[in-house]
């Protein structure tokens, strides 16, 4: 078993447009073969981290 913690900075100008695309991996990526979980969480502290 891989686990695996991103963590991703973007420019405050593209954060909606990166939680986007972040979100729309979730869904494909639990489709994957031996996909156990996958969780996507952004930072209480600063809305550019995830």
């Amino acid at each position: 078993m891989h686990t695996a913690f991103i963590r991703v900075k973007v420019a405050p100008a593209a954060a909606d447009r990166a939680a986007l695309a972040m979100l729309a991996l979730v869904e494909p990526t639990l489709a994957e073969p031996g996909c156990v979980t996958y969780e996507l969480w952004e930072s209480n502290h600063a809305s550019t981290l995830a």
